[in-house]
């Protein structure tokens, strides 16, 4: 005799009760992400103001030394900051379009002499023709008008620009004025770390800002007079790329070399690897005598987290992202000492110190 036993399966219900105070909290942080997503190139832009305002206060506060007014030389800086942009505008950029639309009318050319420098039997060619006519295929100058709405998006830049020297402008005139009503809101422990924060890190990006414009002038030099001697094409147009990336450690290296090397096997394949040679040991030179010598040690900081960083920083709001985030992470230290001291140590802010000793920002 067989017994059939049934199995009760019992369901249990559960029910997740949220309070309304953590929904709120939810919803607030969702709010505060999507504001700062929308406000983020408005962010961009006054902190790019910002930096360019600390590095000019000095310039305005030599000239009121030398008997100037301070409303004078606010006015001065302004006619030169806009100059300078003029300038640009007028001669800089309408030469480096017609170098860019020559390289893009002659890529077939440029394509066809690079492959013809890699041997048939090379297992690399079909993968290195592959990537040429695929991932790096360029249009045709008459194709590039719909593509990049080239009006719209150079109309955007130089808007940003415009208003990046207008808050430039203004902070020089009324940053002190700014930074005081906002320590007002605090009380008066927290006020002195204020102003002791705000004067450490306004030294910081002081060097940063004046140490990065030397570097960038430098890098910029150097390539052209070396693609000028080689008589690599674009050569105004590569030495600009390589004063841009000079921005980013690393990183930049990589990005000005792989076009230049490109341009140059136009002309022969030793020519490349000479750029490459060139390329190498101007960052070396740069690496370890130019930047601890303009940068001094005001920026310190480890190699490996401003890798991270950039890296982080480029995926999130691209090179002017990077660019940015340079002078925060270099200011970390500082914020690590006045502020996180209680929670972090004094013996975790000893070992950093002590393994950032002998590293510069730039490596």
């Amino acid at each position: 005799m067989i017994n059939n036993k049934k199995t009760e399966i019992s369901l249990q219900h559960y029910a997740l009760h949220l309070p309304m105070k953590t929904i709120f909290r939810i919803l607030a942080v969702i709010l505060i992400v999507s504001c700062l997503k929308t406000v983020g190139t408005l962010l961009m832009i006054l902190f790019l103001a910002t930096l360019l305002a600390v590095s000019l206060a000095p310039v305005a506060r030599w000239m009121q030394s030398k008997g100037l007014s301070k409303n004078w030389s606010i006015v001065l800086i302004a006619f030169v900051l806009g100059a300078s942009v003029l300038s640009i505008i007028a001669f800089i950029i309408p030469q480096l379009f017609t170098e860019l639309t020559n390289f893009l009318g002659k890529w077939p050319e440029y394509r066809d002499q690079l492959l013809s420098h890699m041997h048939s039997t090379n297992p690399l060619k079909p993968m290195v023709e592959q990537s040429l006519d695929k991932k790096m295929m360029i249009p045709k100058p008459s194709d590039m008008m719909p593509i990049f709405n080239a009006g719209s998006s150079v109309l955007e830049a130089f808007t940003q620009l415009f208003l990046v020297l207008v808050f430039a402008v203004y902070l020089i005139a009324y940053g002190e004025g700014v930074i005081n009503w906002i320590s007002a809101f605090f009380s008066t422990d927290t006020q002195k770390k204020l102003n002791q924060t705000f004067t450490e890190i306004y030294d910081i990006i002081f060097a940063y800002v004046a140490g990065q414009f030397i570097t960038s002038l430098l890098s910029f030099a150097y390539v052209f007079a070396v693609l000028s001697f080689l008589q690599v094409p674009s050569a105004l147009l590569l030495a600009t790329l390589s004063g841009i990336f000079d921005v980013l450690p690393v990183l930049g290296f990589f990005l000005a070399v792989i076009p230049a090397m490109l341009f140059a096997f136009s002309v022969s394949g030793t020519t490349a690897a000479l750029v490459f040679v060139l390329y190498l040991v101007y960052h070396a030179i740069e690496s370890y005598y130019i930047v601890p010598l303009v940068y001094g040690h005001r920026l310190r900081v480890s190699s490996f987290v401003v890798l991270v960083s950039l890296i982080a920083a480029g995926l999130l709001a691209g090179i002017a992202g990077a660019i940015a985030v340079l002078p925060v992470i270099a200011s970390y230290p500082i914020i690590e000492r006045i502020w996180l001291k209680k929670i972090v140590g004094s013996a975790t802010i000893a070992d950093h110190e002590s393994a950032q000793e002998g590293e510069t920002l730039k490596s």
